[in-house]
C-alpha cells in the first residue's frame, strides 16, 4: 500500500506523470478492448495535438533543475501529538527527517520524498517514449479537456483546463485512483505557490469508495526554487477521520551540492 500511495504522490505533488513501467503497444488496454493502432506496427495510438496539449500543462509545474538542497526545521502533527525535529534533501534530492517519534518521521519522510522525486522533471519526450496521448470524448466536463494515455499500464487519464492539469486518474492492482485538483494559486511569475486537492481512492471490482485524502500543499519561493512550506492531510475511510500536518520553516539553501545534483535545467 505505501509503495502504491508513494508511487500516485510523485504523480500528483506536481502534476507530472512518472512513467517507468511504460510497456510496448500490444493493441490491448484495460479491460481487455482492442484499439486502432494508427502509428508503426507495436506503437500507440498517438495524435500531436493531444501530446502538444499535455506538454504545455505539465510544463507549468515547478522543477528542481540544478538544484543544490536545502536544509529547514520541521514540526509535523500526527497522532494527536506535535514533533519537532529537521529535515534535510540534498542536491541529489535524498531526504533526511530527523524527529523524535517514529511514526510521525515514517509519515513525513514519505511526504518529503514524494515532493523530492516530482520535482526532478526529465524531458518530456524521454518520459512518455514508450507511451501515446490522445484525445478522449469532448464532453464539455467543467474540469476540461479529456486526455488519455495509451500503452500506459496504469491506464492514466488526465483532465485540463486552462492549461492546468485539474484531473489524474490512475488504476493499480489494488485500486483505481483520482485526484481533483479544487484550488491553484500563482504567484506574478506564474510559479505555483499553493493548491488543495482530493484523491479517491475506488474498489476495483465493485467501484466502491474506499477512503478519501484532501490535501492542502503550499509552497515558498527561495532564490527561484519552489520549496515546500506547509502539508495539510486529512484521511477518512472506514477507521474515521485522522488529520496530519508538516510545517517547515528556516529554510537554506544547502552551499555544497554532490557532483550528481549539476543538472542541465527543463526545456
Amino acid at each position: 500500500m505505501m509503495t502504491t500511495l508513494l508511487l500516485f504522490r510523485c504523480v500528483f505533488v506536481s502534476g507530472i506523470v512518472l512513467l517507468a513501467g511504460a510497456t510496448a503497444w500490444s493493441g490491448q488496454e484495460g479491460a481487455g478492448g482492442k484499439q486502432k493502432r494508427n502509428g508503426p506496427l507495436g506503437e500507440p495510438p498517438n495524435d500531436p495535438a493531444a501530446r502538444a496539449f499535455l506538454r504545455e500543462a505539465e510544463e507549468r509545474a515547478a522543477s528542481w533543475n540544478g538544484f543544490p538542497g536545502f536544509s529547514a526545521e520541521m514540526a509535523v502533527y500526527h497522532a494527536g501529538q506535535t514533533h519537532k525535529g529537521k529535515v534535510t534533501v540534498d542536491g541529489g534530492r535524498k531526504v533526511r527527517v530527523d524527529l523524535p517519534d517514529s511514526e510521525a518521521r515514517k509519515w513525513a519522510a514519505g511526504v518529503m520524498n514524494s515532493i523530492a522525486a516530482a520535482s526532478h522533471r526529465k524531458d518530456f519526450e524521454e518520459r512518455y517514449a514508450k507511451v501515446g496521448v490522445v484525445f478522449g470524448k469532448d464532453d464539455l466536463h467543467p474540469l476540461g479537456q479529456l486526455l488519455e494515455l495509451k500503452g500506459d499500464p496504469y491506464q492514466t487519464r488526465f483532465r485540463i483546463l486552462d492549461r492546468e492539469i485539474r484531473v489524474i486518474e490512475r488504476s493499480t492492482p489494488e485500486y483505481n485512483m483520482m485526484l481533483t485538483i479544487l484550488a491553484i494559486e500563482r504567484d506574478a511569475a506564474d510559479r505555483k505557490q499553493a493548491r488543495s486537492f482530493v484523491v479517491f481512492y475506488f474498489d476495483k471490482k465493485t467501484g466502491d469508495l474506499l477512503r478519501s485524502e484532501a490535501i492542502v500543499d503550499r509552497r515558498v519561493i527561495l532564490d527561484g526554487y519552489v520549496l515546500p512550506e506547509t502539508w495539510k492531510e486529512t484521511r477518512v475511510g472506514k477507521g474515521g477521520e485522522r488529520t496530519y500536518s508538516l510545517s517547515l520553516r528556516g529554510h537554506r539553501l544547502l552551499t555544497e551540492a554532490p557532483v550528481e545534483s549539476a543538472r542541465t535545467p527543463a526545456q
